[in-house]
């Protein structure tokens, strides 16, 4: 055997380059490593490619696989299928687990799950991987377990010692061999030294073995008998802490990863700094390393931040990359980033990472195991969705995974959920008690499906209301969408009953056959080839959700991939990495109650007093972690963590890593080293302004508004439609017209779920429709004959817009509680004669553009009518004055009035063109366009609250708007509110806009 010991891992690779290059096989055979992770290998490859220009025959094999291929070499005769894979391992604990010999002896274990098959299979689960924790670590229990004269007095080991034995004969009923076995029958074969051994050379000539922190005792001394019969190169990423004090951070943080030396020559490669000397850096290594004092100077080798989340922590990271590099330096720099839980920073690392101006390449290792949109995703997905609920935003959901897209050509996913809006698919497939029916899927999709193919939006023989809503260019879609969600609902009643394992292997497949294109799915097509592992030969019969909770292991992970190979920044997941050499380091999520991660541990773990196990447990792991992560950087490290709750603004500690980390560098120094403490927004003005916090994904500019604006703005249109609704929003809330239109941001408007429950309590918006509806068809509903009525309330039943059953008079009557006395005086004042909707266009030209207004007035003999049944009567105001001024203007009406709802009093105010001169002369309205046109390129702030006051100077406003319950979302938004409320200028500017607007609406309400 040829040892190497190093904690500096590029010394390895190095060495292990050197021994390939010195073997003497041929391109053509293999050199096993074993114990390299997904990212190791990546780096270990790239590094020998390097080095000898070639690595293609490097087979990279984990410790199990290892001991089947020896296994398979000195046992000719044994077929790898043969071998219990993991689910088949669990199925037969499982099975052990009810037998009933089992459950009479140990009735204090089998009361956990007796009856509940979800329990039964976790404690399997758990009960499968002890005993893989016991082979790894104490494999003689097995052998003491296998003497049938052996007895346990220890309660613990007397259950799984009964409980193994039965799997064992199970397993051997079904002719399969175990991990134990194969451990076992490698030690009797070299123990008696046979003739099979021989082949061993010639089969497997040369064995990397890459001892880490996972890596045991019992592995290593196997491995040293193998190097009697192998040449074995063994490389060991450790460091002997014994000469170093116990509080040492050395010591401290290297109890998992201890060396083990044999009577063999070993090569000591010397402990040294791979940083720059007279860095932070360098010191910080040179203190670990010779357990001596750090000294802390003023550079940037080393960071610490602390921000809010790990979006902030990801944007901080490309400000530290980009400020501390050149462009042309970064690019081909090594740069690798270690994230405690990866799958939250992966949305992030895109966004940030591709920014138009800083795209930098980069890659995540593995990150297929975390991309959320596979065909096991979306079969997990459909398997898990309740048919008996039918929630519609769970299908939406399902069906833009982009294989069920592909398969059945959804191609518009923002129709299909407009479809279902709109026929009121809420919940259950289909339900035949009377109003229930409205909200099924059944009943929505013939409404789609017959309304579209007959044009009409009508009753269909009363039961269905028809929905024209496919064009002929879409109603495949609505062919394909209603096919899929009959054959969901069809094939998921099948798991209804009880199965055999066989049986649901057979329904599994057939699943998978009708809702994917498995030769166009890698993972599908993997999946397949596994469910066989879970046939245990058992004729039990199990339900559907102890055969989805056996599946869960393989419908949650993937197997293993990475990015191509790209210069720039590596992305790794931080739990159990394997550091990587790097010029530049950071590990992100360093957060005091995620890391170190916190030990399991299981009261029956027969490991639990094992010193070794002890030491290997996930915390000691992650301390060995970051104590790599120090020694392998060359030039800067960076480590964040969440330092504050981004709900309550509390501060939060480090890691205890970091607290370890920062006493190191603050003793015995003068200089304070503290974290760099990030602000919740990335906007707010203290970045560029203090040392610490740079910036570059925004513009380096004091005025807030300046960087908030487009990076490139739209072309210019010489003609714009805009509708009296955008007119009247921007004089109620300037705010929200900036993001909107300027930023294109909406905030707190993001598509509503749909609703997966019948109607019960209306909302606000849903009194207002209802009262849109009854205006809208000029419909007295109060006095119409009942069977009038009831026509109406199924109709608002079939839309959604209706509690179902008795409950839809109260919510009508609801509806119109303090607008009872508007809605009879309309109806009073139009009499029979309705008055007729008209659309109107109005258009302005300003400077080298025209804006074309768009509206709709209901007019009735030359008379503009509206109704004011909206609680905003400020926006009401403004639409009226507005529109009369235009109807006026083109001679469309010689007189308006508003019918307005105060205290439940109906206010019946009356404009003319004489008077309408008086308020709002042409100067008024061509200022306001003007102030219109301005904001369509430059914020103009304008924004006017729901109780109308005179406020006599700008505090008093200010303090009004920050006190106001009904505060616009978009004015207190973080963008606006740091210079907003420190720009008295900017106060000024919407008090004066403030009170303009008040004035007018004040003439306006006051005219009789």
């Amino acid at each position: 055997m040829h040892s190497y010991q190093s904690i500096i891992i590029q010394d390895l690779v190095e060495q292990l380059a050197k021994s390939i290059k010195e073997s003497k096989n041929t391109l053509f055979q293999a050199e096993y490593i074993v114990g390299a992770n997904l990212a190791s290998k990546t780096y270990i490859k790239e590094q020998i490619a390097l080095k000898n220009g070639i690595a293609a025959n490097l087979n990279f094999i984990s410790w199990d696989r290892l001991l089947q291929l020896i296994f398979r070499i000195l046992k000719p005769n044994t077929l790898a299928l043969d071998h219990a894979k993991a689910n088949t391992v669990n199925k037969l604990v499982f099975d052990a687990l009810a037998d009933p010999i089992f459950i009479s002896a140990f009735a204090q274990i089998s009361n956990y799950y007796k009856g509940d098959k979800s329990k039964q299979y976790s404690l399997a689960q758990k009960i499968t991987q002890l005993f893989d924790n016991y082979l790894k670590y104490q494999p003689e229990l097995f052998t003491k377990w296998e003497d049938p004269a052996f007895e346990s007095t220890y309660h613990d080991e007397k259950w799984q010692l009964a409980l193994w034995r039965i799997y064992q004969e199970n397993l051997h009923k079904i002719g399969k061999y175990d991990n134990y076995i194969v451990f076992k029958t490698i030690i009797k074969e070299i123990q008696n030294k046979t003739e099979r051994l021989t082949y061993l050379k010639q089969q497997l000539p040369v064995l990397h073995y890459i001892q880490n922190s996972q890596s045991t005792k019992y592995q290593i001394e196997l491995i040293q008998a193998l190097s009697c019969h192998v040449t074995i190169h063994f490389y060991s990423n450790t460091i002997d802490n014994k000469p170093y004090a116990s509080s040492s951070l050395l010591s401290l943080w290297t109890k998992a990863a201890q060396p083990y030396f044999f009577d063999k020559t070993v090569t000591f490669f010397p402990v040294r700094e791979i940083a720059e000397q007279n860095t932070n850096l360098y010191h910080l290594q040179n203190a670990i390393l010779s357990d001596s004092p750090c000294v802390v100077t003023s550079d940037n080798t080393i960071q610490i931040h602390g921000h809010y989340t790990a979006f902030r922590e990801v944007e901080g990271l490309l400000n530290i990359l980009i400020n501390q590099y050149k462009n042309s330096e970064l690019y081909a720099k090594n740069c690798t980033v270690y994230c405690n839980d990866l799958a939250v920073y992966i949305p992030a690392i895109h966004h940030f990472f591709n920014l138009a101006n800083y795209s930098i390449p980069y890659r995540i290792v593995g990150e297929y195991n975390y991309n959320t949109d596979t065909g096991i995703h979306a079969l997990a997905s459909l398997l898990r969705y309740d048919i008996d609920l039918m929630d519609p935003e769970q299908m939406l959901s399902i069906i833009q995974y982009p294989s069920i897209m592909q398969r059945f050509g959804f191609d518009n996913i923002p129709l299909i959920r407009q479809w279902i809006s709109q026929a009121n698919m809420r919940f259950q497939y289909q339900n035949q008690e009377s109003d229930l029916q409205f909200i099924s899927w059944k009943n929505g999709l013939d409404r789609l499906f017959y309304g579209s193919c007959t044009g009409l939006n009508h009753w269909y023989e009363q039961d269905v209301l028809m929905i024209d809503a496919a064009e002929s260019q879409t109603m495949d879609l609505l062919i394909a969408f209603r096919y899929f969600v009959d054959n969901l609902y069809h094939n998921k009643q099948q798991t209804k009953q009880a199965k055999s394992i066989a049986d649901w292997i057979v329904f599994t497949q057939n699943f998978i056959e009708f809702f994917f294109d498995v030769d166009k799915n890698e993972d599908i097509e993997h999946f397949l080839d596994v469910l066989p592992d879970f046939n245990s030969e058992s004729q039990d019969l199990e339900d559907f959700a102890t055969w989805l909770l056996m599946l869960s292991n393989e419908l949650e992970s993937t197997k293993n991939r990475t990015t191509p190979n790209t210069s720039g920044i590596t992305f790794v997941e931080l739990k159990n990495a394997q550091v990587l050499p790097s010029a530049f380091t950071a590990l992100l999520g360093l957060n005091y109650n995620t890391y170190p991660s916190s030990n399991q541990s299981i009261d029956f773990d027969l490991l639990k007093d094992n010193q070794e196990y002890l030491a290997k447990k996930t915390r000691e792991n992650d301390k060995f972690t970051m104590l790599n992560a120090i020694l392998q950087t060359r030039e800067t490290l960076v480590l964040s963590y969440h330092s504050h709750n981004p709900k309550t603004n509390d501060t939060l500690p480090p890691s205890i890593v970091i607290e370890q980390l920062v006493d190191v560098l603050q003793a015995n120094n003068t200089n304070d080293f503290t974290p760099t403490y990030h602000p919740l927004q990335r906007y707010n003005t203290r970045y560029n302004k203090e040392p610490d916090l740079i910036s570059y994904t925004q513009r380096k500019n004091t005025n807030t508004f300046q960087v908030i604006k487009l990076e490139d703005s739209p072309v210019e249109l010489t003609e714009v439609k805009i509708s009296m609704s955008r007119l009247c929003n921007f004089f109620t809330d300037s705010f929200k017209q900036f993001y909107n239109y300027n930023l294109g941001i909406y905030i707190d408007e993001q598509q509503d779920s749909l609703p997966n429950a019948e109607v019960f309590d209306l909302l606000p918006i849903d009194n207002w429709q209802i009262r849109h509806y009854f205006f809208e068809n000029d419909l007295y509903y109060f006095d119409a004959p009942q069977h009038i009525k009831d026509k109406h309330i199924k109709q608002l039943k079939a839309q959604g817009l209706l509690p179902l059953n008795n409950l839809a008079q109260a919510a009508i009557t609801k509806a119109f509680n303090s607008y009872s006395n508007l809605y009879t005086a309309y109806f009073q004042y139009i009499g029979e004669d309705k008055p007729l909707k008209t659309a109107y266009t109005y258009p302005i030209n300003i400077d080298s553009k025209t804006y074309i207004i768009e509206g709709s007035a209901r007019i009735k003999n030359k008379e503009y009518l509206l109704v004011a049944y909206s609680s905003n009567t400020n926006k009401t105001l403004l639409e009226w004055l507005f529109t009369s001024y235009i109807l006026f203007k083109q001679n469309s009406c010689t007189h308006s009035v508003l019918l307005l709802n105060q205290n439940k009093i109906t206010t019946k105010l009356e404009l003319t063109p004489e008077k309408i001169a008086l308020i709002m002369p042409e100067e008024t309205w061509e200022y306001l366009i003007d102030k219109f046109h301005q904001g369509t390129t430059t914020f103009d702030p304008f924004y006017l609250l729901y109780s109308m006051k005179n406020y006599l100077n700008v505090d008093d406003l200010i303090r009004a708007i920050r006190n106001e319950d009904y505060l616009s979302a978009y004015c207190a938004s973080e963008i606006f509110k740091p210079s907003f409320y420190a720009n008295y200028q900017m106060q000024e500017r919407l008090f004066t806009n403030y009170n303009y607007i008040n004035n007018l609406l004040t003439r306006v309400s006051n005219v009789k």
